[in-house]
């Protein structure tokens, strides 16, 4: 017979992390199906403790009953049948992490080129110049291209390497217009893996009915194996892991369902409208008011399959089996665009709404002041009416309280590894 003494263990759950769990009174049937895998602490009658695994266990000839409890199966099994050892004592987790930098902060210089040249400062018109450069002294631009993310002025841009040159951030120069801001920030994936872009285009969304709408359901076939990796999506600059945004249906050849039913589109439309370049959707236009938004455009497929082929949009594919995303909550303070936090900031802040601004931030006696450029929160007029039965959306603010302060958290996406001893 076995003692059970404990057990570290990863369920088969989005966002999951080893943990130290009492998996006692699980069924063998349970633990197979709900857990990727898990170090079993047992002890025989002669005191000698050790840690074996689920996969080794469910990998062995042992005999068992899959109806019965984990401790009953081991008080039952004799010791004639020898679990294997995994470990002598717990396992010890430790834990990798994305890292962020303000761009300036990192030393890119941006410089601003069309999308069919490399060169810099030619005498092209502004218009014409829709992406940005990054180039930095001494960088190994492979690296960059296989393990960074460039956000500009807090959305998420797709970007590509030009070999000995630089990174090409596509559709930076138009966000660049749209603000009259050039802030940039890094975001880097080195700690956890490498990673993939995958921009999106028309010929790889569809719907599984033709009468259903893209704007509330759509595959997207990414055409790579997502076998042993790990999938996050840019939606229109706003960064999504582990939520229900998004679910890979056939890891094999990369499909993935998209739900943009679950975001609330009419509000990421007005705010992305005042930092990127929304023309190419093709939202129809408003005789009065440019800023309004016609409701049957989100129900218009080529409208929202504009949207899911924005330079913005793309899939992130993680050279990692698993990764966890954990929000680190900071503290909101009374003046705007400033929270405190007592942790060096070496990741990227996200707001309430999901943008994920750039910050600078200086210390004093173990705080740190972290300064963004807007952290304020409209407070639409059609949020408070039965907007879903007007045929147009005006971005109309409450007179008495026209905005509030958002919260915001540094947003930590990273990995765990597992150390036997």
């Amino acid at each position: 017979m076995y003692y059970y003494t404990g057990a570290l263990a990863l369920p088969k759950t989005a966002n999951a992390r080893w943990t130290a769990t009492d998996l006692s009174r699980a069924t063998l049937q349970s633990l197979m199906d709900d857990y990727v895998d898990a170090y079993v602490g047992i002890q025989i009658p002669n005191g000698v403790s050790y840690f074996t695994s689920l996969s080794s266990i469910f990998g062995s000839w042992i005999p068992m009953n899959l109806n019965s409890t984990l401790e009953q199966w081991l008080t039952g099994l004799p010791t004639a049948y020898a679990l294997p050892k995994t470990s002598n004592s717990m396992p010890t987790v430790s834990t990798q992490t994305i890292l962020y930098s303000n761009g300036y902060v990192a030393q890119y210089v941006p410089n601003r080129i069309p999308p069919s040249s490399i060169s810099i400062g030619t005498p092209e018109p502004l218009g014409a110049l829709t992406d940005v450069l990054m180039t930095r002294s001494g960088t190994d631009y492979n690296a960059v291209n296989d393990y960074c993310l460039f956000t500009i002025n807090g959305y998420l841009h797709s970007s590509q390497m030009i070999a000995g040159t630089g990174i090409r951030v596509v559709g930076g120069g138009r966000t660049n217009d749209v603000t009259g801001n050039n802030k940039f920030g890094v975001i880097s994936f080195k700690n956890i893996g490498a990673i993939q872009q995958i921009p999106i285009t028309a010929s790889m969304i569809s719907t599984p009915d033709p009468l259903m709408l893209v704007g509330q359901t759509a595959y997207v076939n990414l055409g790579v194996s997502l076998v042993g990796k790990s999938l996050a999506m840019s939606i229109g600059g706003y960064l999504h892991t582990n939520d229900n945004t998004f679910q890979v249906v056939n890891y094999q050849t990369g499909l993935v369902v998209v739900n943009l039913g679950v975001i609330n589109l009419m509000e990421r439309l007005f705010e992305s409208s005042n930092y990127i370049d929304l023309s190419s959707l093709g939202l129809t236009a408003h005789p009065y008011d440019k800023a309004a938004i016609k409701l049957s455009d989100l129900a218009n497929n080529t409208i929202m399959t504009n949207y899911l082929t924005l330079s913005q949009t793309f899939a992130i594919v993680i050279d990692a089996p698993s990764v966890y995303t954990s929000p680190n909550l900071i503290e909101r303070t009374d003046l705007p665009g400033r929270f405190i936090t007592p942790y060096l900031p070496a990741l990227p802040l996200r707001l309430a709404s999901g943008r994920l601004p750039e910050y600078s931030f200086v210390g004093d006696h173990g705080r740190y002041a972290l300064g963004i450029d807007n952290a304020l929160i409209p407070n639409y007029q059609f949020e408070t009416t039965d907007w879903q039965n007007d045929p147009w959306i005006f971005p109309n603010l409450i007179n008495d309280k026209p905005y509030r302060r958002s919260l915001g958290h540094l947003l930590e996406i990273g990995t765990e590894t597992v150390t036997v001893n």
